[in-house]
């Protein structure tokens, strides 16, 4: 996941991972997460594209493991959103916040979407698989 937070790298279908479950009595869970990392999600920005006529809104990301920072629209959290959903399929992908197309600029609904944005981030990060993707340059 952090190369495709990163832009190194794009998702791909196809994967050779294997992921270890701990089973104690009537316990299943997967393996913990050998190295935690967080990424975090801030500085909401107004950016436009095509000389001005499409506007939206980035947010800077970053991770640390590597401290590079990247901006990333809505869009993009949605498509990781949809490639997780797709490999991992029985797994329970935690949800998006919705896609606004009213008031998108305003304030109170950027830094709302941001913290949303967060907290799924920190889902994923903490998730012993889903935080350990493989993402492979196609």
């Amino acid at each position: 996941m952090e190369a495709y937070i990163l832009g190194e790298s794009r998702m791909n279908g196809q994967s050779g991972e294997k992921h270890e479950i701990i089973i104690s009595g009537p316990l299943v869970q997967w393996r913990p997460i050998q190295q935690y990392y967080t990424c975090t999600v801030d500085k909401p920005k107004k950016e436009t594209k095509l000389k001005g006529l499409k506007s939206f809104i980035a947010y800077s990301l970053t991770s640390s493991l590597s401290r590079i920072q990247v901006s990333r629209r809505y869009k993009h959290f949605d498509w990781l959103h949809d490639q997780m959903s797709a490999k991992y399929i029985m797994i329970a992908i935690p949800p998006l916040p919705e896609k606004q197309v009213s008031g998108r600029y305003e304030d109170d609904l950027i830094d709302h979407r941001k913290h949303i944005l967060q907290l799924w981030v920190n889902k994923i990060c903490r998730h012993p698989v889903l935080s350990q993707s493989e993402v492979s340059i196609v």
